[in-house]
This record gives structure tokens, C-alpha cells and sequence, in this order.
């Protein structure tokens, strides 16, 4: 869990590379919906899911929702875990 400013987001990263890989969860799904796809995947990268606000096991976030604020918690989320730039 990382603490972005007063609440915390789950955030699971798995396996070794240069460019990570970012996993987002579509409409009200989870991080662990990625499983599957995240082990393959960390077998040649390094693979990061993670679970936006109010999903799972991150805490409610500011309401009310926006596509600008996921965008910012997404940042703020990588930049806190010190996941480099550039992203796939």
C-alpha cells in the first residue's frame, strides 16, 4: 500500500526490466484480475497492477470520480514508488 496523499493504494509489482509494464484494471475490476497475465508477463519485465481507489484493497479516495483523477493517483502512485518513466 503507498500512501499518495491521505489514502493508500494497493500496488503489486512483479519481476526485472528497464520499462516497466502497467497493468489497469477496467471498469469496477481488481488488480488480481491481471494474475494470469502478470506472471508471463514478469517472467521478461517488470509488471506493475495496482487498484484505484475504493477497489479491493485501496482505500476510498476523493469523490467525486474523474478520468483527471485517476490519471493524478496513477502518477502520484508510480512516481511515489519511484517506478520510472517510460512506461508500457
Amino acid at each position: 500500500l503507498v500512501d499518495i496523499g491521505g489514502y493508500k493504494l494497493h500496488l503489486n509489482c512483479t519481476g526485472r526490466g528497464n520499462i516497466p509494464v502497467i497493468l489497469i484494471s477496467g471498469a469496477s475490476n481488481f488488480s488480481f484480475d491481471w494474475t494470469l497475465a502478470q506472471d508471463k508477463l514478469s517472467k521478461s519485465a517488470k509488471v506493475c497492477s495496482y487498484d484505484r481507489p475504493s477497489l479491493a484493497w485501496s482505500d476510498p479516495g476523493p469523490m467525486p470520480r474523474s478520468r483527471m483523477q485517476d490519471v493524478y493517483e496513477l502518477h502520484q502512485l508510480l512516481s511515489l514508488s519511484k517506478i520510472a518513466a517510460p512506461y508500457v
